[in-house]
């Protein structure tokens, strides 16, 4: 430019607000007056895709026709409504339906109550459903229901209104796309939204009018929302369609926007305004050419978009003066301008801005300043709490400035008041503000605050839910499931807001920072079964991408790589099939990810390919192959245990990975193993702050504690995980933990709190719907109603029959859910308590006959001693049926059969001992210590029969708990032998001393802890010496003695036990008188 000037450079104002709002809308009458048309053509349905680049006038023209629609005669009311499709919540169809809705229903009367009332309901059976962690089928079949009931609201309402809806910022629903479900196919070719939008929406609709308006855009294949649309009325011939690409402003109606400003700022009144209508009013007409020359767009004829406009006069109003350069040239110059030199104008004129804005510190500018680091925009509260700078005096003025600037031109308030600049603006300002050094202190400390903002509120949401949810112990089942609905869905609903939108700034103040608590917040999601906020939470992730590379060719944006970003979703979609019990799709899709997409785990560096191993390994367990599952996961936790500094995603992928082989030690036996990696999985989970995956891994460690009989621990690692799942609401998880801390209970014989407990988490699962809950909480009530009737208070108040009764009840309802859901270590144990039941229920009534019949006649269910036996043996087959090729739970049927042979022989007497003996020899001993040394023989090598180097292998497995369990009752039948024969028959006490000491040693090798078969082995011990004379326990010495020696046992628990319980050291001669 030369140094020729306009007129316009001595033009000086005051520092004031920007320009406002124009009433009028500037070159779009036309239009304006087609969409009237369609308004008025009631019978026919009409769509208007309004399509431009930013800053063109699109948000402001749908703006302006919602304020300002004509009243037009015609026989219905017009209802126009908005849903801007930048809110985060728009990200799913569920979500996107929700907003429609909230805004069809804003300000409308009764007309809503009635026409969307089905759908409300639906809504909150789906958010329930969710709740509940449901099957995937059950959720789409309710979504489906959700769906039907709204497009039938829609039809009602279009009864009583012509419906205008407006859809803006629809490039939107491309950049949230996710790319990885295309690569993988596993999806269809359009996003989500996009896809109901064009495949439903449009076809299900009334005869209504659509407006869609946003910018163009392209999805993974290129393909433009345009053609989407042009393909989708072309099969839909009833509907109106027209396609708008939206042009600037000619030079003679850039002219006609200044004088528009001139007559809006006049009309208002204000004095400020006044000062703006004066500015303006003395740019004369070769300043207004110069700068529509300087900043027009590229094309012929020549057009500019209207924010342009909007920021040379806002900056002619806060600088108090023209933009300088736009004041050193002809229009003929101008005119001559290169499409470079009109860029570096623009860019001049947006960094002029931020820094007059910057300079000014006024009120409306800090407003204005604030406002273009927050994307989701702030209501008046938020503003002024981030802003304020804890002077009283300045308050009054932030308030008036906050609601001064909503009128300005670039500046929307959008339905729930938040105050958001023009999306052009955002993008015309990033880079002067990164130019300005901006973005490096106040942009950073405003991101800064909203992080602590929304911190704050997700601690106090969280509080809330966490109040709700500890209530439940004072709650009957009625109030639990009165609590599990409307208030429990809304708060959550808010907690999900506040970390979608704390993820959004997260994300621009720090990328690689705002990936770490996405990582966490997503495993959070799919841990609790939210795949809702789940997708939200990955839009958001792919939108921010979107959002600084719109071509997708930056392999790192804001020190984030793509590549961790693309792997990780890949692995998330394995997560996904695991949630929903989909174990065949993920396995196959793990298989995908190490073969012909092996590149997306690749590039990922050395997380993902771990946490692959990881997910791998866990789903190997599943399969029972636990040696694959095991290398897995120990490869995955060497490959990362190098890491000296860890990030919150390689924290938790080393927290789930222990986590996951505990799982697979537990399943095998292996629980100081297991508890081991559970430990190391908790320090893990509380370096990353990952509070979800430590509940889960302290409900894990409990119960595991808990088989060993470390009950003080398991007890307090139960409640810190059902304190930290009820911040989360009371979901499955919260029950699953009551069933835990039931067992314990069990374990501990806590009876009492047991019970409590194991009715709580019946009534949570009862109102969740959840079956395997119910199936759960109805076992561990079962054992627990079981062993309570037993005790000698509801012994003395004759309860005994009505607890067996409903212990038997429950242990059969439990059994028909497991079989139901074919899951069969459940299935297995509801059996095997059942079987107990009856089988105790034929013990009580042999030993207490007159007194449990007359309580029998009370419950109305009375059966013969051999009945209950019958009973009890065929459902004892029935659970060594199901339990083939499952050890453990193989081992534990068949050892309760054996037990009940024992009863059967002496203490009902429907069978000789030597029948009984007999069976047990020849046929369920050998098949219990077949399926115990198997293992053995497996992991040490050992041998069946080599006691001694089993005692001595490091291998602590709960087989050999079960191994203890078959000496007692070898023991206990040696006992009842020795009792009666009529002289005592020394060989039996020998024999029973030597398979106690085998018991004990047994025990004391599985767990040095009080584990619940060391104290019943102790009590029967007790029980069967405790009324020797001292040459038969002399005798009961010499055995164990003898036993000791031949298993190399040393000084052994036995010996210990004589001696602490029976004082008994060593023998006393004692003279003959």
């Amino acid at each position: 430019m030369n140094s020729k000037t306009s007129n316009a450079e001595d033009t000086t104002l005051l520092p004031s607000t920007s320009a406002l709002t124009t009433t009028e809308l500037v070159g779009r009458g036309g239009l304006l007056q087609d969409i009237e048309g369609a308004i008025g053509n009631i019978d026919t349905t009409h769509v208007f895709y309004i399509e431009g680049p930013g800053g063109i006038g699109k948000t402001r023209l749908v703006k302006h026709f919602k304020d300002n629609y004509p009243k037009l005669f015609i026989p219905k009311r017009v209802l126009v409504r908005l849903v801007d499709l930048h809110d985060i919540f728009t990200n799913t169809v569920e979500g996107l339906i929700s907003r429609i809705q909230k805004e069809l229903a804003e300000d409308n009367g009764e007309a809503d109550d009635d026409c969307f009332k089905a759908y409300l309901k639906e809504r909150l059976a789906l958010d329930q459903a969710r709740m509940t962690g449901q099957k995937s089928i059950d959720l789409i079949k309710q979504r489906d229901k959700m769906i039907t009931a709204f497009f039938s609201g829609l039809r009602k309402l279009a009864n009583y209104y012509r419906l205008v809806l407006i859809f803006d910022t629809t490039e939107k629903l491309f950049y949230r796309e996710n790319p990885v479900i295309e690569k993988l196919g596993l999806t269809e070719e359009r996003p989500e939204v996009l896809s109901w939008l064009v495949n439903d929406f449009f076809e299900q609709m009334p005869d209504m009018v659509v407006l869609l308006a946003g910018r163009p855009s392209l999805d993974v294949k290129k393909q433009s929302i345009k053609s989407t649309f042009t393909d989708t009325f072309a099969r839909l011939p009833q509907i109106k369609y027209r396609y708008i690409s939206l042009q600037g402003l000619t030079e003679a109606e850039a002219l006609n926007y200044f004088e528009a400003v001139i007559r809006t700022a006049e009309q208002t009144g204000d004095p400020k305004d006044r000062g703006i209508a004066e500015a303006v009013q003395a740019l004369p007409e070769t300043f207004r050419r110069i700068a529509f020359h300087s900043l027009r767009d590229e094309g012929t004829p020549p057009r500019i978009r209207p924010i342009l406009l909007a920021v040379v006069i806002d900056h002619l109003c806060t600088a108090g003066r023209p933009l300088e350069l736009l004041t050193q040239s002809t229009v003929e110059e101008a005119q001559q301008l290169t499409r470079r030199q009109r860029e570096e104008i623009k860019k001049e004129l947006g960094l002029a801005l931020i820094n007059t804005l910057r300079n000014n510190a006024q009120p409306a500018d800090r407003v204005l300043i604030t406002l273009s680091a927050l994307r989701l925009g702030a209501d008046a509260t938020l503003l002024a709490k981030i802003i304020d700078d804890n002077d009283p005096s300045h308050h009054a003025a932030l308030d008036s400035a906050i609601i001064e600037i909503q009128k300005l031109s670039f500046v929307k308030t959008l339905s729930n008041n938040r105050i958001v600049l023009h999306d052009e603006m955002y993008t015309l300002l990033q880079p002067y503000q990164e130019e300005a050094g901006y973005s490096d202190r106040q942009r950073d400390r405003i991101l800064a605050a909203m992080e602590s903002h929304y911190k704050e509120q997700i601690e106090k949401i969280r509080a809330k839910i966490y109040e709700l949810t500890t209530s439940l112990a004072a709650k009957t089942a009625e109030e639990i499931d009165e609590l599990v609905g409307e208030e429990v869905i809304k708060t959550r609903g808010q907690l999900q807001a506040a970390i979608l939108e704390d993820l959004h700034y997260r994300l621009r103040r720090d990328a690689q920072a705002g990936f770490q608590a996405f990582y966490r917040y997503g495993d959070e999601a799919v841990i609790e079964g939210d795949d809702i906020l789940d997708i939200q939470l990955q839009a958001e992730v792919f939108g921010f991408l979107s959002e600084r590379d719109p071509e997708g060719q930056k392999q790192e944006i804001d020190g984030l790589h793509r590549a961790d970003v693309e792997a990780d979703a890949a692995i998330r979609l394995v997560k996904l099939f695991w949630r929903e019990d989909k174990k065949r799709q993920a396995l196959e899709l793990i298989y995908k990810l190490r073969t012909t997409h092996r590149d997306l785990i690749e590039a990922g560096g050395e997380l993902a390919p771990a946490e692959l191993d990881s997910w791998d390994g866990y789903m190997e367990g599943y399969e029972a192959r636990y040696t694959r599952a095991q290398g897995l996961l120990q490869q995955a936790i060497a490959s990362l245990g190098k890491i000296s500094t860890h990030s919150i995603r390689s924290a938790a992928i080393l927290a789930r990975a222990n986590n996951n082989l505990g799982y697979i030690y537990r399943i095998q036996g292996l629980t100081h193993e297991a508890i081991q990696a559970y430990r190391q999985a908790l320090h893990y989970w509380r370096a990353a702050r990952f509070r979800i995956g430590q509940a889960d891994t302290l409900n894990n460690l409990s119960f595991a504690l808990a088989l060993i009989g470390d009950f003080e621990a398991a007890n307090r690692h139960g409640l810190d995980a059902l304190a930290l799942r009820s911040e989360y609401g009371p979901r499955i998880p919260v029950g699953l933990s009551l069933s835990t801390l039931a067992q314990i209970d069990i374990k501990r014989d806590n009876l009492d709190r047991a019970l409590r407990r194991s009715q709580l988490a019946h009534a949570l699962f009862s109102t969740l719907n959840y079956a395997r809950g119910i199936g759960l909480a109805l076992t561990g009530l079962a054992e627990t109603k079981r062993r309570l009737s037993r005790t000698m208070t509801n012994r003395q108040r004759g309860q005994s029959a009505q607890l067996l009764a409903e212990a038997n009840d429950h242990a059969k309802e439990a059994a028909r859910i497991f079989e139901d859901l074919m899951e069969p270590d459940p299935w297995i144990q509801a059996l095997i308590e059942l079987g107990c039941a009856d089988r105790d229920w034929a013990l009580r009534r042999c030993r207490e006959e007159t007194m449990l019949a007359k309580e029998e006649e009370a419950t109305g269910q009375i059966y013969s001693v051999d009945d209950l036996v019958k009973k009890s043996e065929q459902t004892f087959k029935k659970a060594i049926e199901v339990s083939e090729g499952i050890l453990d739970l193989n081992a534990d049927a068949l050892y309760n059969l054996a037990v009940l042979h024992y009863l059967k022989a002496f203490h009902l007497n429907l069978i000789s001992p030597e029948n009984a003996l007999l069976y047990l020899e020849e046929t369920l001993y050998p098949q219990i210590e077949a399926i115990i040394l198997e293992h053995f023989r497996q992991q040490v090598g050992v041998d069946r029969g080599n006691v001694t180097l089993l005692l001595k292998s490091e291998d602590r497995n709960i087989f050999l708990m079960y191994l203890g369990r078959l000496e007692m009752l070898r023991g206990r039948i040696a006992t009842q032998l020795f009792n009666q024969s009529e002289n005592q028959d020394t060989a039996q006490l020998q024999a029973a001393a030597r398979h106690y000491t085998l018991a004990l040693a047994y025990h004391s090798h599985y767990s040095e802890k009080d584990f619940r078969e060391m104290r019943v082995a102790r009590e029967k011990i007790y029980e069967s010496f405790s009324k020797l004379t001292t040459n038969q326990l002399t005798v009961v010495y010499d055995a164990v003695a003898a036993a000791e020696q031949q298993y190399d046992l040393g000084r052994s628990q036995m010996s210990k036990f004589l001696e602490n319980n029976l004082g008994f050291i060593t023998p006393i001669s004692i003279e003959s008188y």
